[in-house]
């Protein structure tokens, strides 16, 4: 099996350099091409660990328009070039806070448009959707026997750690040859022609990024896989290298930061005793020492969803808002606090107006404003963006952040053992001892399996940590971005391209 990893290319934004106003940056592109594929192609697999479409930026049109030329050109066509051979077969999309929105659009899709449009009930979401990569020669029997009757699954109770089913479909177990990609890819188009469309995320709409038009995608184009917000690539021994088996967590990142995992982290603090009585029909919460309580991954995403859709994708899409609220995260940036002064004087009179609330309440909130404004002076001055920061794992809510996160992985992949691997425990996936993230921009490469280590051990294990960077180019500063290269005979390595 070869792999490639990339993540952070923010199409849409303006600042992207791999495509800008609907145009590919011939010479980045050239330069990623060559580190993904080293010599050799397609990959069996490209992975895209989020930010990958920048909604927070972009309206949707604007977000798309620039990553289909990426795409296309990953497929082989690019604009005044002869039609070159794909890069890689398969891709696989593990959405980050820019980009969340595809992880729900898919899972609305798979569980509820998908199902009234057969005039059934639709079901409920998924959340969480991990993926496996098991490149091990003797990936589990059992596994295929159930790819092999997908619809026999249909019916089973099983379920993550959290209590939420698992959908077989998400996960992906290919061999050194990926023959079962063209069984399933004739399967579907059975089902299609007979009109028994399956639940599953097969011909999932971001198949559709490698179409010129209306048409169908060309025959030979990559087929998209969506999981959320967590793959596992498993990665064979080499007596050879002498190297160990191990595993590794493939995540972008943006839990571990402050802002994006607010909604689940309060919202636990507040309703943790009502979320589990000792009722074994709600999700366990689960608690350690150093890393405090928190949630499957499944419910975690859920609770922290309201405020990522809204602060991310929902901006986004907020019309005129839209440049107020990047006008404000600028200012915020750079220490100047006037305008949201201005907005926070504001407040107020507004409120007042809105609903009625008589000259006492009014009075009441203008002495809130009044102390509130040095408190949002003292958070602007002290605000430190997690883009760009060298030093976000030293920090100690950061670190508690990525150890209740990993301590949650180990729960998702306990039930993954449960489920596959229980008739071959020799075979069970193991804690994984690398992580591969994105989100900080800050590359971090795989040389001779160098990395930079998480600053203290998690329930005794140490956590060997790689970035992907970015592929931003702002006031002429280019990020650096970190291509990650993975082959079964080879194992890992990386390229950085500045």
């Amino acid at each position: 099996m070869r792999l490639a990893i990339i993540s952070d290319t923010h199409f849409g934004d303006p600042a992207c350099g791999l495509v800008s106003e609907g145009v590919l940056n011939g010479k980045r592109f050239a330069d990623f091409k060559e580190a993904a594929l080293k010599g050799e192609e397609p990959l069996d697999f490209l992975v895209l660990v989020g930010d990958v479409f920048d909604f927070a930026i972009a309206s949707y049109e604007e977000a798309y328009d620039n990553a289909k030329v990426f795409f296309q050109a990953v497929n082989g066509q690019i604009k005044g070039k002869e039609k070159q051979p794909p890069m890689a077969r398969q891709i696989i999309y593990v959405p980050g806070n820019h980009d969340g929105d595809f992880a729900h659009l898919v899972d609305y899709e798979v569980n509820v448009i998908k199902k009234i449009r057969k005039c059934e009930p639709p079901l409920s979401l998924d959340r969480s959707m991990p993926g496996v990569l098991d490149d091990r020669p003797d990936a589990p029997q059992k596994m295929q026997a159930i790819r092999a009757k997908e619809a026999e699954v249909q019916d089973s109770q099983q379920t993550f750690s959290d209590g939420r089913p698992i959908k077989l479909h998400s996960f992906f177990w290919p061999k050194k040859k990926p023959l079962w990609f063209h069984d399933e890819k004739a399967r579907m188009e059975n089902a299609a022609k007979t009109g028994e469309l399956k639940d599953m995320r097969d011909g999932i709409f971001l198949d559709r990024l490698f179409c010129d038009s209306d048409n169908d995608s060309p025959p030979e184009a990559p087929k998209v896989w969506v999981c959320y917000p967590n793959l596992y690539l498993v990665i064979p021994e080499n007596k050879k290298e002498g190297k160990e088996e191990e595993c590794v967590l493939i995540t972008h990142g943006h839990y571990f930061e402050t802002f994006w995992a607010l909604g689940g982290q309060v919202g636990l603090d507040l309703v943790k005793d009502d979320l589990r009585e000792d009722d074994e029909s709600k999700p366990p919460v689960y608690s350690d020492k150093v890393y405090e309580t928190f949630l499957g991954q499944a419910d975690s995403a859920g609770m922290n969803f309201p405020l990522n859709q809204l602060s991310c994708t929902g901006i986004g899409q907020a019309a005129p808002l839209t440049k107020v609220v990047r006008d404000v995260q600028k200012d915020v940036k750079r220490n100047e606090p006037a305008r949201l002064d201005k907005y926070i004087s504001r407040l107020p009179a507004s409120l007042t107006k809105r609903f009625d609330l008589g000259f006492a309440v009014s009075a009441a909130l203008k002495l809130m404003v009044a102390a509130i404004r040095p408190i949002a002076r003292k958070a602007v001055k002290n605000f430190q963006d997690s883009r760009g920061n060298s030093q976000f794992l030293n920090d100690k809510l950061n670190q508690v952040r990525v150890g209740s996160y990993y301590l949650s992985c180990l729960q998702e992949i306990k039930t993954i053992n449960n489920q596959f691997y229980d008739d071959d425990k020799k075979s069970r996936i193991q804690a994984p001892k690398r992580m591969i993230w994105g989100h900080t921009h800050e590359p971090t490469g795989w040389k001779d399996g160098d990395g930079l280590p998480f600053p203290k051990p998690i329930q005794g294990r140490r956590l060997i940590t790689h970035n992907c960077g970015g592929w931003l180019e702002d006031d002429k500063q280019i990020t650096p971005a970190e291509v990650f290269h993975y082959s079964t005979d080879k194992g890992f390595c990386s390229t950085r391209v500045k």
